[in-house]
Formats: structure tokens, sequence, C-alpha cells
């Protein structure tokens, strides 16, 4: 078991970095004037919503099916499979801009969006063997991991690229996720205790994932999760388009500012977090929390570029830094652990389902509202309180198991 730990943890930091490396590139290959992959074709805001969109589709139609094969078959055998698709896919990529072919692009991204549930397996499976306070401090290393994918992207890209041979880093991200699969194979112990050899039956699948909506408590977490994630989605989806179009940053400091903002969550994290940990439950750190992002996306969104903007954003690490962590222990202390690869990968879906809807109305709100991203995503943000209200009984359920 001495690996699992470091394995996790690098799966989490590997997804994430994959996740900076497309974003982090997806202007100057699709969305910038003469890109990369288009050339002068016209539409490419229209392409770039749509290659946008093919991640949350994969992760909505796929996510829940994974993690129900983790939770059947185990973790160790899942992902496998998942990191060794996620390699394929980056690699195809990477051919497809050596190429300039822009259909296979689409084809590596599609594959890569099928299988885009490795963090949220590395999350199921450390719950498997944590508990108590151990688990918020491991999910918490795992969130650390995150915000350090975030940060350390941008100049990843830089290092890799220097902004003009954007295959490069496709193709170190592939090799990573090849050696990865091959360590999961050879040196990862499984986590699940009771592995079920029977063949799997998707309509009983989807059967079992909707029986976590029959638990009240779980039901009503999950409503104050998706309402977050739409705000949230709409900020991240269209936060990149308003700096570059609304206040005329560059793609390269637009990447160097969500690099910071990913040191300011990683500094929260690591200082904070688990110092509140000793003493509060996360059922009382989520809804300040949940309050800090949306009134400071709120807020940046309606001040000028400057000290009070870059002060927001201050504000909005700290909030969901001590949110990510804490949300995702309390819905896991509420989920059986037979079910812990199902409520994961069910979590990865509700925000895949989000980013769908972003992307599909939020462009023309964008295009209409420059500010949209952090006004309106921050209030709808702030709308998630009433529902983290309406989960009081789920809340107290909590509080009973812990006192347990």
């Amino acid at each position: 078991m001495k690996f699992n730990i470091p394995l996790l943890l690098w799966i989490t930091f590997l997804d994430i970095l994959a996740l900076s490396v497309f974003f982090g590139t997806s202007i100057p290959l699709i969305l910038a004037p003469n890109s990369v992959l288009l050339g002068a074709m016209s539409q490419h805001d229209l392409i770039y919503g749509f290659t946008l969109a093919i991640l949350p589709i994969g992760q909505f139609l796929f996510a829940s099916i994974w993690g129900q094969l983790a939770d059947q078959y185990g973790r160790k055998r899942i992902l496998s499979i998942t990191l060794t698709c996620s390699m394929l896919g980056f690699l195809l990529m990477a051919l497809a801009i050596d190429e300039k072919l822009f259909w296979l692009f689409i084809i590596g991204r599609t594959f890569s969006a099928i299988v885009a549930i490795n963090g949220a397996l590395a999350q199921a499976s450390m719950a498997d063997f944590s508990q108590g306070v151990q688990k918020i401090k491991r999910f918490n290393l795992q969130f650390i991991m995150v915000s350090f994918g975030f940060i350390l992207g941008p100049y990843f890209i830089q290092w890799t690229t220097h902004y003009i041979h954007f295959s490069h880093v496709y193709w170190w991200v592939g090799t990573f996720y090849a050696l990865t699969a091959l360590a999961v194979v050879a040196k990862f112990t499984e986590t699940l205790q009771n592995i079920s050899q029977q063949k799997i039956k998707l309509t009983v699948s989807f059967q079992r994932i909707t029986m976590l909506f029959k638990e009240k408590s779980i039901r009503k977490i999950l409503l104050v999760w998706l309402v977050f994630q739409l705000g949230w989605c709409l900020f991240f989806q269209f936060s990149g388009e308003f700096l570059y179009s609304g206040r005329h940053f560059s793609n390269e400091a637009i990447n160097q500012l969500f690099s910071w903002v990913g040191a300011g969550v990683l500094l929260t994290q690591i200082l904070f977090v688990p110092l509140a940990a000793k003493k509060i439950l996360p059922a009382q750190i989520v809804p300040w929390a949940i309050i800090i992002v949306g009134l400071s996306l709120l807020l940046g969104g309606l001040v000028p570029i400057g000290m009070w903007f870059y002060l927001t954003l201050a504000f909005y690490c700290i909030g969901i830094g001590f949110f990510l962590t804490n949300f995702n222990v309390y819905i896991s202390n509420l989920t059986p652990a037979t079910q812990q690869g199902r409520i994961m990968s069910m979590l990865t879906a509700a925000q895949a389902a989000m980013t769908i809807v972003v992307t599909l109305c939020g462009n023309f709100i964008a295009t209409k509202y420059l500010a949209t991203p952090y006004v309106i995503g921050g209030a709808i943000i702030l709308l998630s309180i009433i529902f983290w209200l309406y989960a009081k009984n789920g809340r107290l359920a909590y509080a009973k198991q812990a006192n347990n």
C-alpha cells in the first residue's frame, strides 16, 4: 500500500495538468485568428465552443459508468484502462497538431473526454482507506495537487512549446499517462475490499446509481453541488474569453493569472484547511466558503482591473480552497463505502452537465454582457446557499455520524 497515496496524488495532478494544457493552448490552437489548427477558416468562435463542449459531454455520458465499473471490478483495473485511453487521446491530439488535422484533434479530444474520470476514481480509492480527520487531510492533499496542476500548467506549456510548437506539450502529457498506467499496473494495491466478478449490466448499473438519490441527505446535497457548479462553470468556461476580449489580456497573461490563482488556492489548502479541520466540521465550513466564492466573483466582475480586482481573486482563492475539500469530504461521509466510486463519478458527471448547459447558453449571454462569468456566475453560486439550507437534514445526519 506504500505506493498508493503517491500514485493517487500523481493521478490527480496529472488529470488537472492535462486539463490546464488543453485550456491553456485552446486559444492559439482554435480561437485566435489564423489559429494553428484552423488557419484562416471562419466561425472560430462556434468551433471553439464545440471543442470545449466535447469534454463535459463525454464526462456526462460516461463518468457514472466508469464509477459503477470501479465499484464493481475494483479501482486498479478501471484506472489502468482509463489512464491508457487518456494516453491515446493526448497522443492523437499531438499528432493532429503536428499534421494540422483538426478532425484528428477532435477524435483525440473525444477519446480523452470519454475517460476523463481518473481524478474522481483516485478520490474514491483514497476514500476506501481513509476515515474522519484523516480523510479530510488526504482529500485536501488531492486538492493541493489540483492547485499544483493549475499553477504549473501554464509554465509547463511555455517550457515545452515556447508558444510555437504546441504539439510538444501534448506528447509530454501522453507520455506521462503511459508511465502512470504502467505504474498502476505494477505498483498499485487494490483498495476496494469486496470486488464483484459478475458481468456488469448497464441497466442495473443506472438503477443502482439512482439509488443514491433515494437518500434524502445525498439528494439535497447534490442539488447544492449542481447549482454551485452551474455558476462556477460559467466562470471557468468564459473567464478567459472575458479577460481576452473584454479586458484585453494576452493569452500568456491569462495563463499566468490562472497560475497565480492556483497558487492562492494552494496556500489556502496548505496553511488553513488542515488547521480548520482539527476544530470545525465540514458542514460548518461549506456555507461560508460558498458565500466567499460567490461574493468575490460577483464583485470581481464589477470592479475595474486593478487592486480591487486582484483582491477579489484573493478571496476567491480562500473560498474555493475551503469549499472543494470540505464539500467532497462531507458528501463522501454520507455515502456507503461500496458506492464511493459512484458518488465521486456522479459529482464529475453533474459538473459536466452544468458545463454543457453553460457552453450551450453561456456564450450568448457572455457576448451580450462581458462580465457574465463573474457577475452572473457569482450570483448563481450564492443561490446555492438556499439549497444548502434546504439540506439541513443532511447536515444533522452528518453531525450525528461525526459524533459517533
